[in-house]
């Protein structure tokens, strides 16, 4: 059965209906990252390898797609031959041996966490599916904007691995929602070259969310947090990923409103089952980290700190007054994070 569309009466009663930032200036993404020294020799040489790969692949596959970004048939080629490219899957592999130089550093933990996650693990197997001759409609033109991403998350997770790249994403660039609406719109989001879901998108809400590259990749990260998340743990093959303003009050004008970002998915009874025995029933723990069936328990407190930074705040105090928080309905787990928008 598929999921409900999340209208947006079903968003508002989801959380506070008015948020406070503590910020004097605009979030700039920052507040996360690390340096090339927090990690091992063996996990630099790796990560650079990555980076590099994914350059290769994003400029291969926009140079496929062609100047109107239009020939799919080209890059869908272009993404199939990654799968078999020796230097795409050595780098692919050599993710895993990226690490933290110190085993108890929290936050090269967090960071090596996105090296591998984000967008990565849905471009692998996008081009794993590629070369099967099994790919989906604009599965190439996806892949681009997918190696563009991870590539955008790296620089903000690893502060010195392209500083000049880095510079440039710190650069006044506005991002409409429009960005996320068509790379998530009706796709086909894979976390492991077996797992097929679709999502679906409602979008309440036109306008800009970011005003430079390095603040979208943050966005970006706390999106893909969710949806890798709900698209592990779904049982009908089909995530949900809604997107709407909050109403305008003292602490927003209307033209720039609170974003509530909200991702939606079935579980399991028995899945269901663990996550209120192990929150009590207040799921909005789980964002504090440490919970996990098989995974890091890190994607969501990444979610909560970077909703934080956003806002000014700390981690528990967005955890606590609904910045962050997830509920369940039955077995359908709704979870939000909140983004301030542009005027």
């Amino acid at each position: 059965m598929a999921l409900p569309a999340l209208a947006p009466d079903v968003l508002e009663a989801l959380g506070p209906g008015a948020l406070v930032s503590w910020r004097i200036e605009r979030y700039a993404g920052d507040g996360t990252d690390i340096t090339l020294a927090e990690l091992t020799p063996v996990g630099v040489v790796c990560l650079q390898r990555l980076y590099d790969a994914l350059l290769r692949a994003h400029a291969t596959l926009l140079a496929a797609l062609g100047p109107a970004r239009g020939d799919e048939v080209a890059a869908l080629a272009a993404l199939a031959a990654l799968a078999h490219a020796s230097w795409w899957r050595d780098a692919i592999d050599g993710a895993a041996a990226v690490e933290p130089r110190r085993a108890g550093d929290a936050r090269a933990r967090r960071a090596v966490h996105e090296v591998r996650s984000g967008a990565l693990p849905a471009l692998a197997a996008a081009a794993e599916f590629a070369a099967r001759g099994m790919p989906e409609p604009g599965e190439a033109t996806r892949a681009a904007m997918l190696a563009r991403d991870h590539l955008k998350i790296l620089r903000n997770v690893v502060r010195d691995l392209d500083e000049a790249r880095r510079i440039a994403d710190l650069a006044g660039h506005r991002h409409d929602v429009a960005m996320l609406v068509e790379k998530w719109a009706d796709a086909i989001h894979r976390t492991a070259p077996d797992r097929r879901v679709a999502v679906r998108i409602d979008a309440h809400w036109q306008g800009a969310v970011s005003m430079q590259c390095l603040e979208f990749a943050a966005l970006d990260r706390v999106v893909y947090n969710l949806a890798n998340n709900a698209a592990r743990f779904t049982t009908d093959g089909e995530v949900r990923l809604a997107i709407a303003a909050l109403a305008p009050g003292d602490a927003r004008p209307a033209d720039a409103p609170d974003l509530r970002l909200v991702v939606a998915n079935t579980v399991e009874p028995a899945h269901a089952a663990r996550l209120v025995a192990h929150t009590g029933g207040a799921l909005r723990d789980l964002f504090r980290g440490g919970f996990t069936t098989g995974g890091t328990g890190l994607g969501l407190a990444i979610c909560a700190e970077l909703v934080a930074n956003a806002y000014g705040t700390s981690a528990e105090r967005a955890i606590d007054e609904g910045y962050v928080g997830m509920t369940l309905e039955g077995t359908r787990v709704l979870a939000w994070a909140h983004w301030p928008a542009l005027a």
